[in-house]
Formats: C-alpha cells, sequence, structure tokens
C-alpha cells in the first residue's frame, strides 16, 4: 500500500473509504449479484414474493413456538394493533426459532443489494390475526424517520408465512409501486391482497402502503415480521436492552452484527475506536 493509499485508508471521513466500508455486508458481492433480479423486481414494484425458503418442520417449529408464546400474549388495544390480533415484540430474546429466516443468506443479499448499505434488523415481532380481525388501516413503515421525499430507500420489512396467506384470512395489503410516491396521503386507489403458501416470505420496500387484511374466516393467520434499516439509521426496538447480553453472546456471528453489535460506516457505533464485535472475540 502506498504512503497516499494508507493515509486515505486512516482518514474515516474519506469518500472512498466511506463507500467501501458501507458495501461491507453480510453478503458478497457474488451473493448480490445473484439475485440481482429479485433486487430489481423489488425496487420496480417495491414488493417481492418469494415461495418455499422454509421447509415444512421450520414452519411448524416456528407456528408451534409462537402458539406457546401467546398463551400468555395479551390482544392489541389499539385499532393499528388489532383488537383481535396477538403480537409477540421483541421475539429474538424470546425464542431462537426466528434465527434462520432473520439471516437467510438469499433475503439478507437481497436487502443489502436493495439499500446499498450495511443493515441491521430494525423490529422482530410475530404476528397472529384471529379471526374476526378487521383491516389495518395503510401505512408506510419508514414514516418513522422524518425525512423528506423523495429519498433513497431507507428500509425493507419482510413478513414469513407461518400460515397460507390468502384474501379471507388476513393476507397483508398493499398497493404495488406507492413506495415512489412522494404524497403523505393514502392512494384513492384499492390495494391488492398477498396470496402465497405457507413457508414463503414477502419483501417491501417500507415506503410502500401496505397493512394487515380483516379476517374473515375461521382460522388465525400468523407470520413472522422482520424488519431491516440502513445500519446508520436507529432501530424500532432497542436490542441493546430488550435482548441480554447473554442471549447475545450465544448468538451467530451475523445475528449479532444485524442487532447492531458492530459500525457502520466506519465510525458510527465505535466503542474505544474499535468495532464493539470484537468484544465476542
Amino acid at each position: 500500500m502506498s504512503e497516499s493509499s494508507a493515509r486515505k485508508a486512516g482518514n474515516p471521513f474519506d469518500a472512498d473509504v466511506r463507500d467501501t466500508q458501507r458495501l461491507k455486508g453480510l453478503s458478497s458481492p457474488e451473493e448480490r449479484e445473484a439475485v440481482a433480479a429479485d433486487i430489481q423486481n423489488l425496487r420496480r414494484d417495491g414488493y417481492l414474493i418469494l415461495e418455499g425458503l422454509l421447509n415444512a418442520d421450520k414452519v411448524t417449529e416456528i407456528g408451534a413456538e409462537m402458539d406457546t408464546i401467546h398463551a400468555a400474549t395479551p390482544l392489541g388495544i389499539t385499532d393499528f394493533e388489532g383488537f383481535c390480533t396477538k403480537r409477540i415484540y421483541n421475539f429474538m430474546e424470546k425464542t431462537r426459532t426466528a434465527d434462520e429466516p432473520c439471516t437467510h443468506p438469499r433475503v439478507i443479499a437481497i436487502i443489502e443489494g436493495y439499500l446499498q448499505s450495511q443493515i441491521q434488523l430494525s423490529s422482530a415481532t410475530g404476528i397472529t390475526l384471529l379471526p374476526g380481525e378487521t383491516s389495518q388501516g395503510l401505512h408506510r413503515d419508514d414514516s418513522v424517520y422524518p425525512l423528506p421525499r423523495p429519498r433513497p430507500p431507507l428500509m425493507v420489512g419482510t413478513l414469513w408465512a407461518i400460515d397460507a396467506y390468502t384474501p379471507a384470512n388476513g393476507g397483508t395489503e398493499l398497493l404495488p409501486g406507492s413506495h415512489i410516491s412522494t404524497e403523505e396521503e393514502v392512494p384513492a386507489k384499492p390495494p391488492i391482497n398477498i396470496v402465497m403458501p405457507a413457508g414463503s416470505v414477502l419483501l417491501f420496500d417500507g415506503g410502500i402502503w401496505h397493512g394487515g387484511g380483516a379476517n374473515t374466516s375461521d382460522r388465525q393467520r400468523r407470520a413472522l415480521s422482520l424488519s431491516y434499516c440502513c445500519a446508520w439509521l436507529r432501530q424500532q426496538e432497542n436490542a441493546y436492552l430488550s435482548i441480554s447480553l447473554e442471549t447475545v453472546r450465544a448468538l451467530s456471528r451475523p445475528l449479532q452484527c444485524l442487532l447492531g453489535y458492530t459500525t457502520a460506516s466506519i465510525m458510527l457505533g465505535q466503542v474505544e475506536r474499535r468495532n464493539p464485535i470484537h468484544w465476542f472475540d
């Protein structure tokens, strides 16, 4: 390395250094290139459905764990949460059944390639819509960030179908293409219903208008909601307080990084000028 290159490498505010770090994700350039078509479809439509990513045994395992935890979970107390819906917040502290979908290589590669950034897990929630639940108001997840539109993508949400999604059981409703709209009012057109078999995952830009559908069936509809954001943004769930350090120490390195125990853009999140991930070595 030349003297000038060494000086540049030691300067975290250098544009080249910053951009290099920004693309140092959990996926490789080759993995991101392999899902280029998925990224293109997500960029065009604002959402993407991938079927068959979880096998039947894993779906059954996650569903059984959700049912067990839900036994002590109260119903929602607001119209947005759903008065006939149960939500398991802080999912990563309560069970390890979500680790596999959370770090699924294809999904991670798509999200990192789409956001063009290091990413972190923003929230993890188990959601069960019970019969009688009404439709949720359409909303944009990235509205939590007070930045003017148009703006680059900041978030990607994922909904893993633990039960098949149908129009009758509360499958997600969304407005295709609405992620590029600069309007802050819900567009005056009907949403589509997402239909997908159990074991599938719906990925969607945080700027797309979407919401849970009404469950008019006689069965519950379960899903695992894993939301990701650029690593330089604040997470929706405060993982540093809600997930015990004992739990974090036992996780895989990718999960530790996704929970925020690594630096972003060279300097963000450092501890004594070092990457905090080394605490777990």
